[in-house]
């Protein structure tokens, strides 16, 4: 008898250890755009940042040369986000869940 429990035990064990993958991947509009900056020095040490704000997500492409902190900051579907001042100081306190999605490191 104590064998079989041993033997459930383990297999409980090896069945509850299953690694769920929860790996975000970019959407297939902002895959695309990576591509394209790969191919730009410009966009050298750029990154593509994941927030949640007021219950949506956001991606803030974030490039280092820039003197525009947060003209690239995108909707889940893509669209360009239109700030306003309220807007931006709200989304900069609230954002919350800050993932790095993306970030290109030249490698030569």
């Amino acid at each position: 008898m104590k064998k079989y429990i041993l033997v459930i035990l383990i297999i409980a064990f090896i069945f509850g250890c299953k690694k769920e993958n929860n790996e975000i991947s970019l959407p297939d509009w902002m895959q695309n755009m990576t591509d394209t900056l790969e191919t730009n020095d410009y966009y050298w040490g750029s990154k593509i940042h994941r927030h949640e704000w007021k219950t949506n997500y956001y991606y803030h492409l974030e490039i280092p040369l820039s003197s525009c902190a947060y003209c690239n900051v995108y909707e889940e579907n893509g669209k360009s986000v239109d700030w306003e001042i309220e807007n931006v100081e709200d989304y900069w306190e609230n954002k919350k869940n800050e993932k790095i999605m993306w970030e290109w490191k030249k490698t030569e």
